[in-house]
């Protein structure tokens, strides 16, 4: 990695809203300019835990509304 980059690295919560998304666009283009060039913060990017929401779905059979109108949804 390049030593110039070292001040640049982004914070950790600027990874986890990178990967959540939840970052302005010019900010999320300047992380993932950086990912592209440091090895360190896009493994950090890679361990950031899903949010709540998408863990969720991850793990779960997606309701529908149609499911949750014939009462298929779970209690």
């Amino acid at each position: 990695m390049d030593p110039s980059l070292a001040s640049a690295h982004p914070s950790v919560e600027q990874l986890r809203r990178f990967v959540h998304g939840s970052l302005a666009s010019r900010e999320m283009e300047k992380v993932a300019d950086h990912l592209l060039l440091c090895d360190v913060c896009c493994h950090a990017a890679l361990a950031v835990p899903d949010d709540r929401l998408v863990g969720l779905l991850r793990r779960g059979p997606v309701l529908t509304a149609e499911r949750c109108r014939t009462g298929s949804c779970p209690p």
